[in-house]
């Protein structure tokens, strides 16, 4: 009797702790088919309210205002790691993925993916989502030899806006590359970063919304109107 306490206890704990595919959260769907709450990997926050920029003392101020909103965030616990994955494609482990739910409903994912996962995940997110609505651009100058192979994984999945060009004040290349890119899909906005320093280390940032708590607030402010030339795709988030 005592072993099988100690088996069905294992299972459990099993249980609670499984890992879990990010693909399989669907945006807007409902959160409790998913166990979020059990999952011993995760814990959570509640926030309440919204946010709002006022004028106080003649200054801009970001607030919150409740209002009977109530957002609950998921975060991965720090001492746990590579529990989360996308279709198989293991998160960064120096990064804690983040699950927001509103209203019920599974609402953001954020998570990132180091250098050795991060072309495989934009290979996956690209045949899943196509091409992207949107793509907000950056250059970059690096030494020949990391650009080159950089620029040739770029080249691959976005060929026509990704662009290698030479500059007469420079012995290296300049890179012009995807670093924003934005998904408009019925009620969702998906979108993926490539963060890419001057060294030529590699990640990518995934953090799907959607359009009903960007509108109401309670994941982001609204943009202020003087950051519109700054902020990638402002027209979707003001």
């Amino acid at each position: 009797m005592k072993k099988i306490i100690v088996l069905l206890s294992f299972i459990l704990l099993c249980s609670c702790n499984k890992t879990l595919d990010l693909s399989t959260l669907e945006l807007g769907s409902n959160a409790k088919k998913h166990e979020l709450e059990s999952n011993k990997n995760l814990e959570s926050e509640i926030l309440k309210g919204h946010y709002e920029w006022k004028n106080i003392n003649e200054k801009r101020t970001l607030i919150t205002v409740d209002k009977g909103e109530e957002v609950t965030n998921y975060h991965e616990i720090n001492k746990v790691k590579n529990q989360f994955n996308y279709s198989g494609i293991p998160t960064d482990s120096t990064w804690d993925v983040k699950i927001v739910v509103y209203k019920g409903e599974i609402t953001e994912i954020n998570a990132r993916f180091a250098q050795e996962n991060a072309f495989i995940f934009i290979e996956k997110i690209l045949k899943k989502l196509g091409h992207p609505s949107k793509i907000s651009f950056d250059t970059t100058i690096l030494d020949s030899q990391i650009e080159k192979d950089i620029y040739l994984k770029l080249k691959k999945y976005f060929p026509k806006d990704t662009k290698r060009s030479k500059l007469p004040e420079y012995v290296d290349y300049q890179l012009k590359y995807p670093r924003d890119m934005l998904w408009d899909k019925d009620k969702v906005l998906y979108i993926v970063n490539i963060i890419l320093d001057n060294r030529g280390n590699v990640s990518v940032n995934y953090r799907p919304m959607t359009k009903k708590a960007c509108k109401d607030r309670v994941l982001y402010p609204a943009p202020l109107n003087e950051e519109k030339d700054r902020i990638p795709f402002y027209e979707y988030l003001k």
